[in-house]
């Protein structure tokens, strides 16, 4: 879909190119450009199309591709199942039976209508390889990019459902004349019933009227009585007669005389529902050139689309897909190495900013450490100073009252700054001497209790020791 609610539509023809951009709104549509290509006698028809498409400013992109129905063929079936998976299967054997061609000469895709009674109804679209071909080298080479293919019978379907005098519940018939040749389709709710093409378009008609009205009625009656005999609960209530700007009564005349039913003839502008905003459609579209198939598709193509596009278009556009997504997936890489380095570097600079703002802290706050470090240790020597447990009387009683009978001291030495309390004397056995360490290290006081420099015995037979055992608790604790 275009922009600003458009849509481009062309119509691929071996003879001549239509392209035309409608402007829709509520599901009604107007013309709003319109354009023919005839194959020129001089040149090329890409230089034809492309200079249309460059004059009359033609969207490029969301173009809708529309193949005419003299240019396929089309095969309608009833299979008896409604399980899609059975219906492919189903649809493969009935190729071969339906199809004048092998699987190697055709590009082929079918569409699945509503099941009705256990049975679906299958529409196999098949064209020959050659002249679709031909018809996206040219659209390639012009550089209009086909994103939706469908058939003109389809759009005719969508354009009869369309309309507001659109009949429920009942078939009708619309029978589209274009130049060289005309579509007949069937269509009930909205969906595609039947569809054939019949070789009488409106240059025969304005040739030899007479001769082509009757031969038109004729094919036209044929091909009813053979959807009736396909599709027997069909009963075509109306026929809708449009595209050829100038139908003779005498053709609605033969027509009612050989369907015997209601033919109605519905104008250009009356096919298009809508103000044509100031563009002349007699003048812009022509005479005998029809494009109420094009209305129709420009209408609502999402649910007639159709896979027809030669295999090379469909790889390359394979091709051109993948590398999108490789494209895309690179840069969300690079997006996400970007944003992973991104993070690390942020995360870097914060916590570098962050043991700067530290360090630059400490440094500031460094003298007042070491001013609060030597008060606090002003405030320990006071307090050990101030602990009456350290005072040489309350270490002396301690020391006293651990004493066993018969030990002498010759020397006690209390360091307060060490903490540290040193005894020497003598015993008359190593059994005080060690009674001796035991209860000093029983004593509240003292703590690490032990014997420094060895226990010798003297001359007297005494045992001289020197001891040594720290305060129990302190500054330096």
């Amino acid at each position: 879909m275009s922009s600003k609610g458009k849509r481009t539509v062309i119509e691929l023809g071996t003879e001549r190119v239509k392209l035309a951009e409608f402007a829709v709104r509520s599901g009604s549509v107007t013309l709003t450009k319109f354009h023919v290509c005839e194959a020129p006698a001089e040149g090329s028809f890409e230089e034809a199309l492309t200079d249309a498409v460059e004059v009359h400013g033609f969207d490029t992109h969301h173009v809708i591709g529309c193949l005419p129905r003299n240019m396929v063929t089309v095969r309608m079936f009833d299979l008896p199942s409604m399980d899609l998976a059975e219906i492919a299967g189903m649809v493969d054997l009935q190729f071969g039976k339906q199809v004048p061609y092998s699987r190697d000469e055709v590009v082929a895709d079918y569409r699945v209508l509503k099941p009705r009674d256990g049975y679906t109804r299958v529409v196999l679209v098949v064209i020959q390889r050659g002249p679709l071909r031909e018809c996206f080298n040219l659209v390639d080479a012009v550089g209009i990019d086909i994103e939706t293919m469908t058939i003109g019978s389809d759009g005719l379907a969508q354009w009869a459902a369309g309309r507001s005098a659109a009949m429920a519940d009942q078939a009708e018939a619309v029978l589209d004349i274009d130049t060289g040749h005309a579509d007949l389709v069937v269509t009930q709710d909205g969906e595609l019933q039947y569809t054939r093409s019949i070789l009488v378009g409106a240059e025969q008609l304005e040739e030899d009227e007479a001769r082509w009205c009757e031969n038109l009625a004729s094919e036209t009656q044929q091909a009813l009585e053979i959807c009736r005999a396909e599709s027997p609960e069909l009963e075509v209530a109306r026929l809708l007669l449009t595209g050829y700007a100038k139908v003779p009564d005498a053709l609605v005349e033969a027509l009612g005389g050989s369907l015997q039913v209601p033919v109605e003839y519905v104008s250009l502008g009356q096919s298009l529902q809508d103000d044509p905003s100031g563009v002349d459609l007699e003048d812009a579209v022509g005479q005998t050139v029809a494009i109420t198939a094009m209305a129709g598709v420009a209408r609502d193509a999402d649910p007639i689309a159709l896979k027809l596009f030669p295999e090379a278009t469909l790889r390359v556009r394979s091709m051109i897909s993948r590398a999108k997504a490789l494209t895309l997936l690179g840069v969300l890489l690079v997006a996400a190495l970007f944003s992973g380095s991104f993070y690390g570097i942020s995360k870097y600079v914060v916590r570098r900013a962050q043991a700067g703002a530290v360090r630059a802290e400490v440094e500031r706050t460094k003298p007042s450490v070491q001013r609060v470090g030597e008060m606090q240790a002003v405030i320990n020597t006071v307090s050990a100073r101030e602990d009456a447990r350290f005072s040489a009387v309350s270490l002396l009683g301690a020391v006293h009252a651990a004493v066993p009978e018969d030990v002498h001291f010759d020397a006690v030495d209390v360091d307060m700054a060490q903490e540290l309390v040193t005894l020497r004397g003598a015993g008359p056995t190593r059994r005080e001497v060690r009674e001796l360490v035991n209860n000093l290290e029983k004593s509240p006081l003292l703590a690490d209790v032990k014997e420094s420099g060895g226990t010798t015995r003297d001359r007297d037979g005494r045992f001289r020791f020197q001891i040594m055992g720290k305060f129990e608790t302190g500054t330096g604790k």
